[in-house]
């Protein structure tokens, strides 16, 4: 995850409407969720300047571990495999 501010952007915008409404549990679970992060986003300087390093690289490599949590998915492509792993990957943004 990249801190981009999105989430603080998206919790200062929520009208007080939604927050009293009909889905006033999912969007208090949600502002509540954003509030406590699980896990710190990493900054985005780190990501560009590796995005910087692909464009400029006349042979990227596939994969790169940018960033916070990189070494953990890592973990489970060495554990179940490339094809596995890109089938989790994929998953994830349907």
């Amino acid at each position: 995850m990249i801190d981009t501010g999105f989430n603080q952007g998206v919790r200062d915008h929520f009208s007080f409407e939604s927050q009293t409404g009909p889905y006033k549990e999912a969007v208090n679970a949600y502002i509540k969720a954003m509030d406590n992060p699980p896990v710190a986003g990493s900054n985005p300087k780190v990501i560009s300047k590796t995005v910087q390093k692909i464009i400029n690289s006349r042979r990227p490599k596939t994969r790169y571990l940018v960033g916070r949590g990189s070494h953990l998915l890592l973990g489970n492509r060495r554990i179940f495999g490339d094809r596995v792993y890109d089938r989790m990957m994929l998953s994830q943004m349907k």
